[in-house]
């Protein structure tokens, strides 16, 4: 398992997801509630940990 290859997998995922995704949302931002705090972590490390997670058997 190459966490490397994975997380960049990951960044392409989202890099090319996540614009299209926020295009056809049904709410708009606006609507929805935001955290005060920015997030630490991006998406792509969620996906890599759960991927990575899935992989090891656990």
């Amino acid at each position: 398992m190459n966490v490397t290859q994975i997380f960049c997998d990951a960044d392409d995922f989202c890099q090319g997801f996540i614009p299209s995704w926020e295009k056809t949302r049904l709410e708009s931002e606006e609507n929805t509630r935001t955290r005060i705090r920015t997030r630490s972590v991006c998406g792509s490390v969620i996906i890599t940990l759960v991927v990575c997670y899935h992989l090891s058997g656990y």
